[in-house]
């Protein structure tokens, strides 16, 4: 009697445990950076609050146009000068983002600098705007200042603008964040932003909407020259540069948007689909449809639309007798092509470049049992056909080809075997669950 008494004892202790773990599993299986998670909850919350003070200000300035409408002319000549108060005192003239002094919140994770708009208090720039994408459920607040401000919110992952120095609607604009590993967070659900899709940026009184045209994936020294601090770019683009992962690991990619159209907050807030779903909401005459435009664009970076054959092209690495590394860059026939190569370490930084055919030898000797890729930074793309990029090893006097070195993610950013643990435990309370319920014989009656 003692003995069944403490084997079913010892199977409920067992059963529980295994209980337990499932639990703990499960949470971590949904929930794998709860720090991450709350402070994501803590910077959409003020992104939410922003957008709440922007539509009332929005909201109190288009009731005192209204009331001006039927006011007398000297009345009007009371009315304060729009140029000198934009968007009903929501900015100052200095261009700081303002709200009153009597607002208050239900959390307490906000604060005030002097006037100057809410932001975290791990943060030392100011929250500039609102990014939203639907597709990729991403709402969250983009931070700007000074170069020094905007790149220590940048290391500690936070959204920010690329540069202190852009002006939408005067410049093109760019918009950094972090490809955080896990789902959800940050900048991770990118990858489900299509060609089409539509984002909106929200700052102060005016909501500007955009549509996806174009995705680049490139290495992070080509994005920063040809898209950061390219003022040549059309005023009317937005990009959204994050870092790449799966085959894009090493290079940094970008989501180029269009600008559809800017409407007024407070016109915006009372259809928001409309604005960002319905076409005819900013097309003219003149107006091109985007999608159509661009329904033959794809992940494809090289720079040509296929519409004409382009000359393939080898990229082969070589360790000469001097130790020192070789690039060849070569067509089917073993013509040289000109271009110009780089070589990376596998976060993506430069460590060494060769103008191809001029200089085939890199005066960099790589490290012991280091990874390294290489690929073609330019070359001709109306002519050539980009070549693959080459990921190798260097060991004990040679080189190797290789794979880049993932760090056993799954698809939502959770180390690959979360999943099967979990599925163990589920399997082990289940046999656990069965012996503790099945009677045994002698116990029945």
């Amino acid at each position: 009697m003692k003995k069944r008494v403490l084997t079913k004892a010892l199977t409920i202790l067992l059963a529980v445990t295994a209980a337990a773990l499932l639990g703990i599993g499960s949470y971590l299986l949904y929930h794998p950076e709860p720090e991450a998670e709350e402070r994501q909850d803590t910077e959409e919350s003020l992104a939410d609050a922003y957008l709440e003070a922007a539509k009332k200000e929005a909201a109190e300035g288009t009731a005192k146009e209204e009331a001006s409408d039927g006011a007398s002319e000297t009345q009007k000549e009371t009315t304060v000068d729009p140029e000198h108060e934009t968007n009903a005192g929501s900015m100052t003239a200095a261009g700081d983002t303002v709200i009153s002094s009597t607002t208050s919140f239900s959390d307490d994770i906000y604060y005030y600098r002097g006037d100057t708009t809410y932001t975290p208090d791990y943060a030392e720039g100011t929250l500039i705007g609102v990014l939203e994408i639907d597709a990729c459920k991403i709402r969250r607040g983009v931070y700007g200042g000074t170069w020094e401000e905007i790149q220590h919110d940048l290391d500690i992952w936070m959204v920010t603008e690329a540069r202190p120095d852009y002006v939408i609607g005067e410049t093109h604009f760019a918009i950094y964040g972090h490809n955080h590993p896990t789902q959800d967070l940050s900048f991770n659900r990118l990858k489900d932003l299509q060609i089409g899709d539509v984002f909106t940026f929200t700052q102060d009184a005016s909501v500007y909407v955009y549509e996806v045209t174009r995705f680049i994936a490139d290495w992070r020294e080509v994005v920063t020259s040809d898209i950061v601090d390219n003022f040549d770019l059309p005023a009317d683009e937005m990009y959204i540069i994050t870092c790449g992962r799966g085959e894009y690991a090493c290079k940094d990619i970008v989501y180029v948007g269009k600008l559809r159209g800017t409407v007024e907050l407070g016109k915006y807030s009372k259809a928001p689909d409309y604005y960002k779903y319905d076409k005819s909401a900013f097309k003219s005459a003149n107006d091109t449809d985007l999608s159509e435009e661009n329904s033959g664009q794809d992940a494809d970076v090289s720079g040509n639309d296929g519409a004409i054959d382009l000359v393939k092209t080898e990229l082969t690495v070589i360790l000469n007798a001097e130790n020192k590394l070789e690039f060849i860059c070569t067509d089917a026939a073993g013509n040289k092509v000109p271009c110009y190569i780089g070589i990376y370490d596998m976060d993506g930084l430069p460590v060494g470049h060769v103008s191809y055919p001029e200089q085939e030898i890199s005066y960099m000797i790589p490290e012991e049992d280091t990874q390294y890729i290489t690929g073609i930074v330019t070359i001709d793309r109306t002519v050539y056909e980009v070549p693959e990029d080459i990921v190798f090893t260097y060991h004990a006097g040679t080189i190797a080809e290789s794979t880049i070195n993932e760090t056993g993610m799954d698809d939502n950013g959770l180390p690959v075997y979360v999943k099967p643990v979990i599925f163990t435990l589920f399997g082990i309370m289940a046999v656990l669950l069965v012996l503790v319920l099945m009677p045994r014989k002698g116990e029945r009656k």
